[in-house]
């Protein structure tokens, strides 16, 4: 997979460095469809945005199922104890994982109602919103969490 991705670069006149390569293709192991897709984005960043996204590629899968339990018993400190990485990336698997939640009941253990499913929605929307206008990471973490959780009552 290194080879063909260093092959798309080159005919697409872009530079790509080794260790951005193998950060790719251990986070798609054997994905192609997916790798692309990341190599596109690497492509289309410089400086210190390219830098975060692959570092965003380098973090931990998150547990989803294990932030939900701990925001179902009220632990939002906890949870935020594993929502860790670049918060977009984050936030933006959350929301994926909402979504499939719902796609594949019984398959997973949580499926949410259209409420909690809205409340996830207007908690990445606000997110966005917030990490546009500069608010601190952390911060947009944490009420990212809260908002969740107060859409879970």
């Amino acid at each position: 997979m290194a080879m063909r991705l260093r092959q798309i670069a080159k005919k697409e006149g872009e530079i790509l460095y080794k260790d951005e390569v193998d950060v790719i293709t251990r986070r798609h192991s054997g994905d192609l469809r997916n790798a692309i897709g990341a190599l596109q984005v690497i492509c289309g960043l410089e400086g210190r945005d390219r830098e975060k996204f692959v570092e965003s590629l380098t973090a931990p899968k998150l547990n989803h199922g294990r932030i939900i339990d701990l925001l179902s018993k009220r632990l939002i400190v906890e949870a935020s104890k594993m929502f860790t990485g670049e918060v977009r990336t984050q936030i933006k698997s959350m929301f994926d994982y909402a979504i499939m939640a719902n796609d594949h009941a019984g398959v997973q253990k949580w499926s949410f109602s259209v409420n909690q499913l809205n409340s996830i929605i207007d908690a990445c929307v606000v997110s966005e919103r917030d990490l546009m206008f500069g608010v601190d990471e952390d911060i947009v973490r944490l009420n990212f969490l809260k908002l969740i959780l107060e859409g879970m009552n």
